[in-house]
């Protein structure tokens, strides 16, 4: 019978100061982690201590707050504010729908007389298959019905070989996770346009949070470059 390997002793003492209310096996701590006793006192002698936290929008203390909040959060991404936003919001199932429904799946382009146009084919949603459950939920958003966006899945197995194909050099092969909507230009001199195929969007997890298994980062730029 296997016998789990005891914590060390200052994890232990960590455990029974910060997590002492629990009773039993906590199972759930990847879709809501547990609260530390110490972030509740904290949290809790912060307000007791006569800070108010207003609405932002009616009150600079509380922006200024956010905005540093955000801020320290694209700092721990090594990112800044001219690449990206930070979107708070009621939890991952929420985040991923307004990426799905706010998506841009044909894509603009300007053509040769400066004027922006949207392109005429559409992209896809497509998204590994060991994924977070509310990866599924993406397909059904209002905005992949009312355009009728192509959406598959794709095996971690797929990914992997699609990048071998790419570091082996066979060009006519390149990392295809996204090989039907890869960027296609197509010069019609006749027209005097630039066609352009639709944005796709690639859905994996960066830990799946049922085995625990880490994807690599390095698929991100591998799907953008093609």
């Amino acid at each position: 019978m296997y016998e789990p390997e005891p914590y060390d002793l200052l994890t232990e003492e960590f455990f029974n100061d910060q997590f002492g209310y629990v009773r039993g096996a906590y199972l759930d701590h990847a879709g809501a982690a547990l609260y530390p006793r110490g972030l509740v006192v904290a949290v809790s002698d912060d307000l007791l201590c006569g800070n108010l936290y207003r609405n932002p929008h009616s009150s600079a203390n509380a922006a200024n707050i956010l905005n540093d909040i955000r801020l320290r959060i694209l700092q721990f991404f090594n990112t800044n504010q001219e690449n990206y936003s930070v979107i708070f919001t009621s939890g991952a199932t929420e985040a991923m729908k307004i990426v799905a429904d706010s998506f841009n799946y044909s894509g603009n382009f300007i053509d040769v007389d400066g004027n922006l146009r949207e392109s005429g084919t559409r992209g896809e949603l497509v998204y590994l298959q060991q994924n977070h459950t509310s990866v599924l939920g993406m397909r059904n958003v209002d905005n992949i019905k009312r355009h009728n966006v192509p959406v598959r899945s794709v095996s971690q197995e797929h990914v992997n070989e699609s990048i071998v194909r790419r570091y082996t050099h066979q060009r006519e092969q390149a990392f295809d996770v996204l090989t039907r909507t890869q960027l296609l230009v197509q010069e019609r001199r006749e027209m005097r346009e630039i066609y352009y195929r639709g944005n796709s969007l690639f859905v994996y997890p960066a830990q799946c949070n049922f085995s625990g298994y880490k994807y690599p980062m390095l698929w991100v730029n591998q799907v953008q470059t093609g």
